[in-house]
């Protein structure tokens, strides 16, 4: 499980689960340079199951809109479109 004290600004990686039964978990993001070999590595509880692909892959984007690394893309949308701003033609003044 993720910590407060987890630093995840250097990266990190999160598992996906893909179920014999046709459903889906994702695990909580974890640190790179926690990243151990699987004799190594704790025992987590694996997390719940995901019905369907499309709802695994929402859970899995929300992990990462959540835990943004950089600059957000948000903020390069408004950059761009503050860059582009549109210009008012002198004839409609």
């Amino acid at each position: 499980m993720l910590t407060q004290q987890s630093d995840l600004s250097q990266g990190y990686y999160v598992e996906f689960y893909v179920h014999g039964d046709g459903t889906y978990a994702v695990g909580e993001p974890h640190p790179i340079s926690e990243e151990k070999d699987e004799e190594g590595r704790e025992q987590e509880q694996e997390p719940e199951s995901i019905p369907d692909l499309t709802a695994a892959l929402k859970t899995l984007l929300n992990v990462v809109k959540t835990n943004p690394i950089g600059a957000s893309d948000q903020e390069s949308f408004d950059a761009g479109y503050q860059a582009q701003e549109p210009k008012m033609s002198k004839e409609r003044a």
